[in-house]
């Protein structure tokens, strides 16, 4: 049946210029499912145009209906949801910045990141890569949540014990405004303490366990960064690249974990070593 063989011939083109553009696999199967379909229904291939002007097209639709300012929205899903915390760690996804898991904002999505400095390719992270990330690694980055946590409890305790007051904002330019009540200490303490319960608490797989790790390596490095601020300020203020590091390092932090897991899983994969 010669139409047939146009049809499967037109639609293996396509799948190759869509393989091109930024998009995800789940894009590209649901666009050739689609032209599949309106194929099958009688529309001729002429009328579609050649492949790759196909595929740009459709590439253009999908960019047109994304929203040019999105609104910001609060959204907790990634406490509780294994694919929403994927959005974190997904080369797949050509978006850099996606819906914040925790708060409301925007995550920089590590994989999108990676792509575009050319430390991973989009299909890299695949079941195999994840399986090669070394065990003893995905198990002391659970733990580090835990270590910072405590870290952070011993550096209040030693704030509130020097007679200063736990910082409630700081400036870039290094200036403390101070919490009003040493009762700020005990969120301060409580918050790191519940992100490392939730980060060990990790019942999925290796995959999800980084991921975990990643965010509460983040969340609580910031609180600890906070708290050393107070215990080392003096008369009210610290240097500004003290208060700018401490800002900008546990951002850094998810996607350096993250991005260092996967190119690792990576290396293995392409040269297989003994152990776990």
């Amino acid at each position: 049946m010669p139409d047939a063989l146009d049809h499967e011939l037109y639609l293996a083109e396509l799948a190759h210029e869509l393989e091109k553009l930024s998009l995800t696999a789940s894009q590209r199967e649901e666009m050739v499912q689609e032209v599949a379909t309106m194929l099958s229904d009688g529309t001729p291939i002429r009328s579609l145009g050649s492949a790759s002007d196909l595929a740009r097209a459709l590439e253009s639709e999908i960019d047109a209906a994304l929203p040019e300012n999105p609104e910001l929205s609060f959204d907790f899903s990634g406490l509780f949801s294994s694919d929403a915390r994927e959005r974190l760690w997904n080369p797949e996804d050509p978006r850099i910045f996606v819906p914040r898991v925790m708060g409301a904002g925007f995550d920089i999505n590590a994989g999108a990141l990676a792509v575009r400095l050319g430390l991973l390719h989009p299909d890299d992270l695949d079941a195999e890569v994840v399986a090669a990330i070394p065990t003893w690694l995905s198990t002391a980055l659970l733990a580090v949540p835990a270590g910072l946590a405590a870290a952070n409890a011993l550096t209040v305790v030693g704030t509130l014990r020097s007679g200063k007051r736990l910082a409630r904002n700081v400036a870039l330019s290094g200036r403390i405004t101070p919490s009003t009540s040493r009762f700020g200490a005990i969120p301060t303490v409580a918050l790191p303490a519940a992100v490392a319960g939730w980060v060990i608490g990790a019942r999925g797989g290796k995959r999800d366990g980084i991921i975990r790790a990643a965010l509460g390596i983040s969340i609580n490095g910031a609180v600890l960064g906070s708290s050393l601020i107070s215990l080392l300020a003096t008369n009210g203020r610290v240097k500004p690249w003290v208060a700018i590091a401490s800002g900008l390092l546990p951002l850094a932090t998810q996607p350096i974990v993250l991005v260092g897991a996967a190119r690792l899983g990576r290396a293995r994969v392409a040269r297989p070593q003994k152990g776990a």
